[in-house]
């Protein structure tokens, strides 16, 4: 009986979270959003939200109410991020915002938030952010990350890294700055092909990333969030970090695939193809510019790459739950704190 109680617990979660799915939401102008969403039968008009928080909507009336998605809102006076709460007829509120924050000097700035896990939990938005380099943030990237609250910055990089485009919060209250050394360039072997060498770098990640996984699971755990981890680029290191805290938090390997992809939209869409590659060829001495598959390599990512990782973390470890308790020495207490601190109720 008990078994059966847990599994009718279990339906009536997933029944629940499947009144409004799917949500994303783009950015299409200064106040305007387009916002994508399925609903259950007879959930319709979802009434729309505007909100400054993730947590809580501080709008008394919607913004809109949908009655077919997607659905084009404008938010006046909304000066930074918003967040928008999808109610419908009956059931949980969704929320949605944008993944990417709209920075000028920071392209691959995001947030891991809204993504459902496998017993049908969502990440909660505005917690934990994935990002390149800061150097090049803006007076206005700065006025635009400070009501966000960032407590703690992971940095991934090596010092040489650092020395080259260093990071100087701007904004108030700066957060604590860590540097979370992983090294993927000093050791990789010269004269490999652009593929193969990335995919050594994978195969060494689930190692070289443990220390500092582990401290920033830590550092969660103990209410020093939001929280943002970068690397340069903020795709091979910082990928591989987000594809490993998405998957502790119960996140199926496809969502977390697609999250790893998004870098290519992001730092090599294909309208900047022509002028990423001569860029790329005056800065590697090329003969000739490299080619869209062959620049994906050099400045984005390849679905093989995070494959490899996985693969490397199964074979030595069996699962990721052996990863997260030999490698990390995480135990399964700091498993299911994490996911309190990260998921929604």
């Amino acid at each position: 009986m008990r078994l059966l109680t847990l599994g009718l617990l279990v339906a009536v979660r997933f029944a629940s979270a499947a009144v409004v799915e799917d949500a994303k939401c783009e950015q299409t102008g200064p106040n305007t959003y387009r916002i994508e969403f399925r609903a259950a039968a007879g959930q319709m008009p979802v009434s729309i939200y505007a909100s400054s928080r993730a947590d809580r909507i501080d709008r008394a009336e919607p913004v809109l109410l949908a009655r077919s998605s997607p659905a084009d809102v404008t938010v006046a006076g909304a000066a930074g991020r918003v967040y928008f709460h999808l109610k419908p007829v009956s059931g949980p509120v969704r929320v949605v915002s944008i993944r990417r924050l709209p920075l000028e000097g920071a392209p691959n700035f995001r947030d891991i938030g809204g993504y459902r896990t496998a017993d049908g939990r969502y990440t909660k938005w505005g917690v934990i952010y994935r990002a390149g380099a800061l150097s090049r943030l803006t007076a206005k990237d700065y006025d635009y990350l400070a009501p966000l609250g960032i407590r703690l910055v992971c940095d991934l990089r090596i010092d040489r890294e650092r020395a080259n485009a260093p990071t100087r919060w701007a904004g108030a209250n700066p957060p604590q700055i860590l540097p979370e050394t992983i090294d993927t360039i000093t050791w990789v072997p010269e004269g490999m092909e652009p593929k193969q060498r990335m995919l050594t770098v994978y195969k060494r990640l689930p190692f070289d990333a443990s220390a500092p996984l582990a401290d920033m699971v830590h550092r969660i755990l103990k209410g020093e969030t939001p929280t943002m981890f970068h690397c340069s680029a903020g795709k091979d290191r910082t990928g591989t970090f987000a594809a490993f805290l998405l998957t502790a938090l119960g996140v199926p390997f496809p969502t977390i695939r697609e999250d790893f992809l998004l870098t290519n939209r992001y730092l090599v869409p294909e309208e900047r193809a022509a002028e990423l590659a001569a860029e790329t060829q005056k800065r590697l001495k090329l003969d000739k510019p490299p080619d869209l598959q062959t620049l994906r390599y050099l400045l984005g990512v390849d679905a093989d790459y995070l494959d490899v990782a996985f693969k490397v973390i199964n074979e030595k470890f069996g699962s990721f739950d052996g990863y997260w308790r030999e490698q990390l020495k995480l135990t399964p207490a700091d498993l299911t704190a994490l996911r309190q601190k990260l998921l929604e109720d």
